[in-house]
């Protein structure tokens, strides 16, 4: 039996899961706020306020057990309203073609249709395209209209199935943990005693999740924050950067070069910065993969998706994937030997591959030059991300007005959607130093002259600094990462 999806359905689905949400996140919230006032009264130890008999009660059933139960239990409200989030975005284009699809109907509506093209082409050859041979055509195009419907509904299924499990698997846990604690006692020294024989390994369930899962999640590509990843951040935010979360790069960074000095690794830093948007198009892509699989992503990984105040790991990963890249082409990044870090074009292909491959990731590409929206509607059908590698960059930001170039030369973006302005002229959106731009790929073109500063004036680029117009390697690659 084929897919089957209903509008009406899947709106019941997230009104009803917001609306129990809702619920479940006040009841806890009270709960939090009451257990709150109780922490107070426990502090650091048996006090003045509270002594004996009633401190240990306090402390070993409502600090110790019930604290965390409510604590993970708000987690896992943020995560179910994030999860939401994602499935509103996935399931929208469906929206847009229909309120109710099934995909046996469709499949046999599409052989129908091959059907009546097989007889007419076998009754008729030669005619006028006002003939027979111009029915094929519209036959045809309802096929691959039809098609499009299918493999939409597919990639959704593909995009929700299993986005709740961490959630589903938690219920579990939450449902024996209450059960414990409403079973167990309190001894005559007011310390809480589980039920006979329960070791409460819920406890580490409830642990387990909470390592993944900070309490506030927020998107990879967020409008209103950190649209995707920047390569600046890091050198930028380096003094001011907690100094757990700077040990961690210093690690990572040592890992594939034990002999750096502080001094040398701040260099490398450096060096990120001025080479990284090939890097951050490919870690966009790996962190919009994982982005509802936090647990997966450090199973693969090693460490977490997200930091403990919800935002991307962006950081880590382009520390990672950065030094493996240069690792992997014999390159000193202190720029002491002969090659020197540069960014990778295309994206996706070869060492990203290999990156991911190191961690048991498998993922396929495939690129095309002079990309179009229709190249990008294409790519988009697939469970993947899609980059490009424009030269030159001419970007704009959400309101339609031009942004100055920041690099003359190639630039690497991660491809986030797609919208049509009221003209009907389409444009692609893109996450460039972690903001959100639009992109027209009808500007570019083999052999078309270029406007990037947005003046009227085709450009005359100056390289060198000579005072004369140079060479300028023009190309726009598209290219889809598919995780499979």
């Amino acid at each position: 039996m084929g897919l089957v999806w209903s509008l009406s359905e899947s709106v019941q689905f997230q009104q009803g899961l917001r609306s129990n949400v809702a619920v479940w996140g006040d009841g806890l919230a009270l709960w939090e706020t009451a257990l709150a006032e109780i922490g107070v009264l426990v502090g650091s130890g048996p006090g003045q306020q509270l002594n004996g008999e009633a401190w240990n009660s306090a402390k070993t059933l409502f600090m110790d057990r019930v604290l965390p139960i409510v604590s993970t239990g708000l987690t896992a409200c943020s995560w179910l309203v994030f999860h939401l989030n994602s499935y509103s975005g996935f399931v929208q284009p469906l929206i847009e073609k229909a309120s109710y699809l099934d995909e046996d109907a469709l499949r046999a509506t599409i052989d129908t249709l091959n059907g009546e093209i097989s007889a007419l082409a076998r009754a008729h050859s030669g005619f006028s395209r006002y003939g027979p041979d111009a029915q094929i055509g519209q036959l045809r195009a309802q096929v691959e209209q039809i098609q499009d419907v299918i493999d939409s509904l597919v990639l959704f299924n593909q995009q929700v199935t299993g986005l709740f499990n961490s959630e589903i698997a938690l219920s579990a846990t939450m449902s024996a943990a209450v059960v414990s604690v409403s079973h167990g006692t309190i001894s005559a020294s007011g310390v809480y005693v589980p039920p006979p024989g329960d070791k409460e390994a819920w406890v580490q369930g409830l642990v387990d999740y909470d390592s993944t899962h900070p309490r506030d999640p927020k998107p990879v590509f967020d409008p209103s924050g950190q649209y995707g990843g920047n390569q600046e951040l890091l050198y930028r935010d380096w003094n001011s950067m907690p100094e757990s979360e700077k040990k961690e790069i210093i690690s990572f960074i040592r890992g594939y070069y034990p002999d750096l000095s502080t001094d040398d690794i701040r260099n490398v830093i450096g060096q990120m910065t001025k080479s990284g948007c090939g890097y951050i198009a490919d870690v966009n892509s790996i962190l919009a993969h994982f982005a509802n699989d936090p647990a997966g992503f450090q199973g693969k990984f090693g460490f977490p998706l997200y930091k403990p105040d919800g935002t991307p790991n962006f950081n880590l990963l382009f520390t990672t994937f950065w030094c493996y890249v240069q690792f992997s082409r014999g390159i000193d990044p202190t720029g002491d030997s002969k090659k020197t870090p540069d960014g990778i074009f295309p994206t996706g292909g070869g060492y990203l591959k290999d990156f991911l491959q190191d961690h048991h990731v498998v993922v396929k590409t495939s690129s095309v030059g002079w990309a179009t929206i229709a190249d990008y509607d294409r790519m988009s059908r697939t469970a993947g991300t899609v980059t490009i590698s424009g030269n030159p960059t001419i970007l704009y930001d959400m309101n339609g007005a031009t942004v100055p170039a920041q690099a003359v030369g190639g630039h690497a973006m991660v491809v986030t959607g797609q919208g049509t302005e009221t003209s009907g002229r389409q444009y692609l959106v893109v996450s460039s130093w972690g903001k959100q731009y639009k992109l027209y790929p009808d500007v570019y073109g083999r052999g078309k002259k270029y406007d990037t500063d947005g003046d009227g004036q085709y450009d005359a680029i100056d390289l060198n600094g000579d005072g004369k117009p140079d060479p300028v390697e023009k190309y726009f690659t598209m290219e889809v990462i598919t995780y499979g």
